[in-house]
């Protein structure tokens, strides 16, 4: 199937090509995570499908929500933090899950984290489609300029994850306990980033201050804006979200190029 889907793209690119090793490992590994399971790659869409109608109806039978059209609400906001949170904590054992690649094959080391990133954006992406689809027929409203700013939110939501993974993949191999830290941070982030809950990041709101915590909660706020309200997205909030995330890409690669040579030995 994304042989399939991606045929004429792979088609252009040249054997042996950088690119073409980074998309066959990606496949590899997304197919190996449901390989011998008798509903294979559809565990990509019955997983978050299950978490939201659980979620949905905490949220609306026990806690009785009032968010206009909830279901998309909950659903957008679970699809975005649920590639952030599996993409970023490929980070903790990548390294050493990988490292038969990175010491018998000459390859760049960064490939196994752009491959891990577009294997987990695989299953995104589709549950991102599913989205799209039950929002056009159930109410959901989309901004005229959807299609040209999308894609500029979920490349932040990509490249924030990625920052993240390689930045814990570096701490993991000094310090164990980061996973276990990690887990309480996963948790805080669900929670503060407005997943479940509407954030408000107009000055002087009671939750302005959530929105500024990390870009997770601005590109759910901005996303759901575009894609379920059809209001323009809030430019400052974007603006932050990017050089925010930009600084977190450049610091990690920093500690990824001074100490990945150490993580490898050690």
């Amino acid at each position: 199937m994304l042989n399939t889907l991606f045929k004429p793209i792979l088609e252009t690119l040249p054997e042996n090509n950088r690119l073409e090793r980074i998309w066959v490992m990606a496949k590899t590994d997304f197919l190996k995570r449901y390989y011998g399971s008798f509903l294979g790659v559809f565990w990509a869409l019955i997983n978050p499908a299950f978490q939201i109608v659980v979620y949905y109806l905490v949220f609306t039978m026990v806690f009785s929500s009032k968010q206009e059209n909830f279901a998309l609400f909950l659903f957008l906001g679970l699809l975005i933090d649920m590639f952030f949170t599996e993409n970023s904590s490929l980070g903790l054992n990548i390294i050493r899950g990988k490292r038969h690649v990175l010491e018998n094959i000459r390859i760049d080391k960064l490939d196994i984290y752009y491959a891990a990133t577009l294997s987990t954006f695989f299953a995104f992406a589709f549950n991102f489609v599913v989205y799209l689809f039950i929002s056009f027929f159930t109410g959901g409203k989309f901004h005229s300029l959807s299609l040209l700013i999308t894609p500029l939110l979920l490349a932040n939501l990509l490249v924030f994850s990625f920052s993240i993974q390689i930045l814990l993949s570096t701490i993991q191999i000094f310090m164990r306990d980061i996973v276990h830290f990690w887990d309480m941070a996963k948790l805080m982030i669900l929670w503060l980033s407005g997943v479940f809950y509407a954030i408000d990041p107009s000055v002087g709101s009671q939750t302005e201050i959530l929105a500024y915590l990390t870009p997770l909660a601005g590109i759910i706020y901005n996303t759901r804006e575009l894609l379920l309200y059809g209001n323009d997205i809030n430019w400052s909030l974007f603006t932050f979200d990017w050089i925010y995330t930009l600084v977190l890409l450049a610091v990690s690669l920093f500690i990824f190029f001074r100490f990945s040579a150490k993580a490898l030995e050690k």
